[in-house]
């Protein structure tokens, strides 16, 4: 629930499509902690958990037997550590999925005392996790990744005006060869201001 409870999916979705603006579409809301209280970070644990496959495999596969979809345009959203994985099988997936949405997302694995040792001190294995390096290193071809974050994201982003934001993000982006990168800004938005401590 927590951040699609907030944005009022289920009410937003069905206006949505009522009014013509989207096709139907069913919202598959898997849970990321499938070996709790481990925090797998959406990832192929070796001789561990098996997140990634999971999720784009395992459980697009029960979806398309149970319900009548096609295995074809599919997109995955999501917030925090679910946005790191919609943006993760976006690119390690191309095949699996057209779109992503980050909410407030991060883009390299966090490895702390919830998570363990997610890449058995591989680099490989870490870079092949990593959103941004999959990005610089691996992307031929475009993708649609939408990502969305907020000045009062203060964990990731210090304390500036709007538009100050919009132009450092833009020189960094630039400065590491993420050129092709368009930045939109919006007004505030409802997570923008809530509390999760």
């Amino acid at each position: 629930a927590g951040i699609f409870k907030t944005l009022n999916l289920g009410r937003n979705a069905t206006q949505a499509i009522d009014s013509g603006q989207v096709k139907p579409f069913i919202a598959v809301i898997p849970p990321l902690s499938i070996t709790q209280p481990r925090d797998t970070e959406c990832t192929d644990i070796p001789r561990g958990p098996q997140a990634d496959s999971w999720l784009a495999t395992d459980v697009k596969e029960a979806v398309i037997r149970h319900f009548r979809v096609t295995s074809q345009h599919w997109s995955t959203i999501g917030w925090s550590t679910g946005a790191f994985c919609a943006s993760k099988m976006l690119l390690r997936h191309p095949t699996s999925f057209v779109a992503a949405v980050s909410i407030g997302g991060y883009f390299n694995a966090e490895e702390d005392h919830t998570t363990g040792n997610l890449f058995n001190h591989s680099q490989v294995l870490r870079n092949q996790n990593s959103p941004l390096w999959l990005i610089k290193h691996t992307l031929s071809y475009p993708v649609h990744l939408l990502i969305i974050t907020s000045k009062h994201n203060i964990r990731y982003v210090p304390k500036m005006k709007g538009l100050e934001i919009v132009k450092r993000v833009r020189e960094q982006l630039d400065r590491n060869g993420y050129k092709d990168v368009e930045l939109k800004v919006i007004g505030d938005v409802p997570w923008s201001k809530m509390s999760y401590d």
